[in-house]
């Protein structure tokens, strides 16, 4: 997979490249020299008087204002093609993957196909079968690997007997292709395996009425005997991985107090329910906090999870350094504390400072550890994910270290 990356992006850099015309010697002549253009007279600037500190107070009350009234977004990216040029909402961003690789697919036919092909399956969901109990049902993630698996039986059906004309034609409506031909890139994909469509009458025994014409998948015996080709491409679907956005921290730092940060204040998109739903939910688990008094069992706290789960996609997070700065990055809501650490670090003049984590008072992880609401509690368990430690939707994380040196990078 990282050789698929980095194919794609020496051909990104030779493109930036070529955009910048023909190559000069340095000290080279220009072949035609440039006119004089005579410079009209611009009268001298008087320098600006400094703004007064009253002026200074009112520009950073309209910029409180201005914070509070714009909600915070949700932002992709996708650094392993583009880097930090493209940002944007989800779909901006796939619909520039997508480009991108449909660009590159006339050229590199086999890698860009093979790309497409396993970012369909990434963004397939099985579908309903309400007749099978829960218990039963495959996973999202078994039941795209099982249509990977598909796809690899026919390529190796081909490497194996490419003279068995059944394993040559594939019939669109059967059950199977069909299913296989529904994820977007599947076309492409079997086009690079040289696989054609044709109109062809089914097999039948009765020569007397013959069937209608169906539509095929094709492959003629002699591609079916390019082993090497269909071994490669084998090989790009085994080990390519899905190219998606991924979630854009968006780190932000303030040297003075933020906006207050609450739940309202987020986008519908941090949230898998409507923002009554979530309401009601919330109001519904601290009835039964209240109900079950400061102590809860470990079956009423699992119950808690499962339900938070449920409700959360992102987070919104907030870490308060001493000398009242503050960072703000945006997390999945599954994303670890490990995660969360790390970010943390990265953001750290010295990335070896030793420091804690403490979760304001009142917050859902310290009901849930069975300490006093009044009291703040440390988050130490890297495993735990932010739904599971409370902090989402949003939190503010309060930081502390030993030394009182300078800690951010960027301050």
């Amino acid at each position: 997979m990282s050789k698929l990356l980095a194919f794609f992006k020496s051909k990104n850099i030779e493109r930036k490249f070529s955009r910048l015309g023909d190559g000069h010697r340095l000290g080279e002549t220009s072949s035609s020299e440039s006119p004089v253009v005579s410079q009209p007279y611009v009268p001298p600037v008087r320098a600006k008087a400094e703004p007064s500190e009253g002026a200074i107070k009112a520009a950073e009350a309209a910029m409180e204002r201005m914070n509070r009234q714009k909600k915070p977004e949700v932002l992709f990216w996708c650094p392993e093609l583009f880097g930090d040029s493209v940002i944007g909402s989800r779909d901006e961003v796939d619909r520039a993957i997508n480009d991108y690789l449909v660009s590159e697919s006339s050229a590199n036919l086999s890698e860009a196909a093979t790309l497409m092909l396993i970012r369909g399956l990434e963004s397939c969901k099985p579908p309903l079968m309400p007749d099978v109990p829960i218990s039963e049902q495959p996973t999202t993630s078994e039941w795209r690997e099982k249509r990977k698996q598909n796809f690899a039986r026919i390529l190796n059906n081909l490497i194996q007997t490419p003279d068995n004309p059944t394993f040559r034609r594939l019939r669109v409506g059967n059950q199977l292709v069909r299913d296989l031909m529904a994820v977007e890139g599947a076309e492409l994909f079997f086009r690079a395996c040289n696989f054609t469509t044709q109109s062809l009458r089914p097999p039948t025994s009765d020569s007397a009425s013959p069937a209608e014409e169906e539509p095929y998948l094709v492959i003629t015996e002699e591609a079916a005997r390019e082993a090497e080709h269909l071994q490669r491409m084998l090989e790009l679907l085994n080990t390519a991985e899905p190219i998606m956005p991924e979630l854009y921290r968006d780190t932000k730092v303030s040297g003075t107090t933020p906006a207050i940060l609450s739940r309202d204040h987020l986008p519908d998109d941090f949230f898998y329910q409507t923002k009554e739903e979530a309401k009601r939910s919330l109001e519904q688990q601290q009835r039964i906090i209240e109900e079950s008094g400061m102590l809860m069992t470990k079956a009423m706290r699992e119950r808690l999870r499962v339900q938070e789960v449920r409700l959360f996609r992102y987070a919104l997070i907030r870490v308060r350094f001493p000398g009242n700065i503050m960072i703000q990055g945006t997390f999945c809501a599954s994303d670890t504390l490990g995660k969360l650490r790390s970010w943390i670090t990265d953001c750290l003049a010295d990335p070896t400072t030793e420091y804690q984590l403490w979760a304001p008072p009142g917050t859902v992880s310290a009901i849930r550890s069975n300490v006093p609401p009044t009291a703040r509690a440390e988050l130490t368990n890297n495993a735990a994910t932010l739904t599971e430690l409370g902090l989402a939707p949003c939190s503010v994380l309060n930081l502390s270290e030993n030394k009182i040196v300078r800690i951010l990078a960027i301050e």
